[in-house]
């Protein structure tokens, strides 16, 4: 198999081998959800792009952050899955965690680097060693301008239990199922063990091994990709946050049980950032992979209109509750992104329509293979324009400086991803 990103057409229209170790319409889905979090902490992080000015109604405009988080550790996993051979001696495991380190260390320890030159804070030399060795969350803080590497202490953690799964050939839905149990009964015993943060940690493996769990048992099909369908996956994932039926049922019923949402109250927030709560959105993370992947199995169809169909019951309820029973304009966002999404999967043989939705894919394919460094660069860069004063305070520089944002993580991410991590990967997988 070519190790070279193509955008042909071929790579998205078909699989034409259900057994390749990887999936150029995965890459799509990796860009898309890399690109909605960078944007995510434009909106959530006030006056971060302009010091001086954030317009009305930008903060309407909720892009999923975690949510987008809680894919990228499915998809993770799934990919784990996918390109990792049952691991059976030392030599092999040596080999996977060499994989990973090479894959992770050298655009991580790199953009560490540049956030400490940006970054106005100073560090202690505890601090500064932790978060270089993935020991942020347990030992120390994470640097306040790189925050979204608390996610990569999960991944690393992750890739490291992989390691007795696969070689004890432990079933990855067991563990999907035993972390759901761990987290969800941890907020009971938490007197007991007096370790609120084994529940973040579990909750986050049940979505990793979940996506392992789908890569093991589930083959990817042959047959032809409907794109619009994949676009579709999008703006539903778009909209979802607001829009989830599941979690608003199961949220009115922790409320009845018990009073209150099932969550740790005062933790430091990477300690406690996956909640019971954040269970409700695993059927749709696993919806996402298997559409990006390609995956066929009984019932699918009638599952994927389950789940495309469950937010209308919500959208009704928001109606019913609102002042003059039509959405306010918080909603207004998700709504039209949820109307689009039902649109685009219900439309057939629009030829033009679906050139134009390959073209859209196309585009993902790209963003996927920079998705690690727009990932981890573009909360520093975020960081430098909240720190320049220069030409700010008004909606013209506040549009100037997002397309200027946008423009600099990219470039920075083809950089990280294009220069620094091939080279790097000759280096360091040299025998």
């Amino acid at each position: 198999m070519t190790k070279t990103l193509s955008l042909t057409q071929d790579h998205i229209v078909s699989q034409s081998d259900s057994n390749k170790e990887f999936s150029f319409n995965l890459e799509a889905m990796r860009g898309f959800v890399a690109l909605a979090v960078a944007l995510h902490h434009v909106e959530n992080y006030e006056f971060y792009l302009d010091p001086n000015y954030f317009p009305i109604g930008v903060d309407a405009i909720r892009l999923p952050g975690h949510l987008g988080v809680l894919i990228f550790f499915v998809l993770s996993g799934y990919v784990i899955g996918l390109s990792s051979k049952r691991l059976s001696s030392w030599q092999e495991i040596l080999l996977y965690v060499k994989k990973r380190l090479v894959r992770l260390y050298p655009i991580y320890v790199l953009c560490i680097a540049f956030t400490l030159i940006i970054a106005q804070s100073s560090y202690s030399f505890e601090t500064i060693v932790s978060n270089l060795t993935f020991g942020q969350i347990f030992f120390t803080p994470i640097i306040n301008e790189i925050t979204p590497i608390w996610s990569l202490q999960y991944e690393v953690i992750y890739y490291l239990l992989f390691i007795p799964i696969s070689y004890y050939r432990i079933p990855p839905l067991v563990v999907a199922i035993i972390s759901v149990v761990v987290g969800v009964g941890n907020y009971f015993i938490e007197p007991l063990l007096h370790m609120p943060a084994l529940t973040s940690y579990a909750l986050g493996l049940a979505f990793w091994t979940s996506g392992l769990a789908l890569a093991k048992g589930l083959p990817r099909s042959s047959s032809k990709i409907n794109c619009l369908r994949l676009i579709s996956m999008v703006f539903l994932m778009l909209s979802i946050v607001y829009f989830n039926t599941i979690t608003l049922v199961t949220g009115k019923a922790m409320d009845v049980i018990f009073g209150h949402r099932i969550k740790f109250e005062g933790l430091y927030l990477f300690k406690s950032i996956n909640e019971v709560i954040d269970l409700t959105y695993l059927p749709y993370c696993l919806l996402f992979i298997a559409s990006f992947a390609n995956i066929k199995f009984k019932y699918l169809n009638h599952l994927t209109l389950l789940l495309l169909l469950l937010p209308v019951l919500n959208i009704l309820v928001v109606m019913r509750n609102s002042q003059y029973g039509v959405l306010s304009v918080r909603f207004l966002f998700p709504f039209i992104c949820y109307i689009i999404s039902l649109i685009l999967y219900f439309l057939k043989g629009k030829i033009l329509l679906e050139n134009m939705g390959k073209t859209v894919v196309n585009a993902g394919i790209w963003l996927g293979s920079i998705s690690y460094g727009i990932y981890i660069i573009h909360f520093p860069i975020l960081i430098i324009f909240r720190q320049t004063e220069y030409f700010s305070g008004t909606l013209i520089s506040f549009v100037v400086r997002l397309c200027l944002y946008m423009i600099f993580v990219i470039l920075a991410s083809v950089f990280l991803e294009k220069k620094v991590q091939p080279i790097a990967k000759r280096f360091l997988m040299r025998n």
